[in-house]
């Protein structure tokens, strides 16, 4: 179910047609024509229109043998996979803000204190943490190697946040409200989410929980 979540959500809806072709597609508003949204500066139509425009559903060519039932729309984001920075949002979606020629791509949000204290809980704080938080040096590695990763891009968190949303492991409301392919770019929550759900790539079921943990935030469990 994950590898199909992560086919899906990577793409985002703007692209969904091109994510489960093989196994038929819930219709996606962008299929029946594509075109650069308000506030999309410098844009091509025919590039854009060629990226995201409509495709027929392909036909099964196999049994089909398993499928969750995750379709890029509508259980995708409404924004596409990023790295270091939002730019191809901004361009082709407008999201956060119109990216002008010329102008600086908003920068994305990483881990930060809070947000490894939320994933991993109070053992991430120097003497267990109650109140101010102060990583330990092994958490800051953590914390280090994570951004480092989301710089190259957010595919695990995409399809990570996503799935638990799809299959209820999480809610609409921990995360921020709303179905998943309304979520965008604007809202802080859904930005430091992906990281966050990111970064439980490292973890899986046989980890070392964080030492003298008090805390167990929902969107790790939801992910393991």
């Amino acid at each position: 179910m994950l590898m199909v979540a992560a086919v899906a959500s990577i793409v985002g809806i703007g692209s969904g047609q091109f994510a489960l072709a093989e196994t038929g597609v819930t219709t996606d508003p962008l299929q029946a024509s594509a075109f650069p949204p308000v506030g999309a500066v410098g844009v091509d139509p025919t590039t854009y229109a060629a990226l995201f425009g409509g495709v027929p559903p392909d036909a099964p060519s196999g049994t089909i043998v398993a499928d969750s039932g995750f379709r890029a729309f509508p259980n995708g984001f409404s924004f596409i996979n990023y790295g270091a920075d939002l730019a191809n949002n901004q361009k082709y979606f407008g999201q956060p803000t119109p990216l002008a020629a010329g102008g600086k791509a908003a920068v994305a949000l990483g881990l930060d204190t809070a947000s490894m204290r939320r994933v991993f809980g109070d053992g991430v704080c120097v003497g267990g943490g109650s109140g101010s938080c102060i990583l330990t040096e092994s958490a800051k590695v953590v914390q280090n190697t994570a951004n480092t990763w989301a710089a190259a891009g957010h595919c695990f968190g995409f399809a990570t946040l996503a799935n638990a949303l799809y299959t209820g492991k999480l809610s609409p409301a921990e995360v921020a409200g709303g179905a998943v392919n309304t979520l965008t770019t604007t809202n802080a929550t859904v930005m430091i989410s992906v990281p966050m759900a990111g970064c439980t790539m490292a973890i899986g079921p046989n980890s070392t929980p964080p030492s003298a943990a008090v805390a167990t935030p929902s969107i790790t469990m939801a992910v393991m």
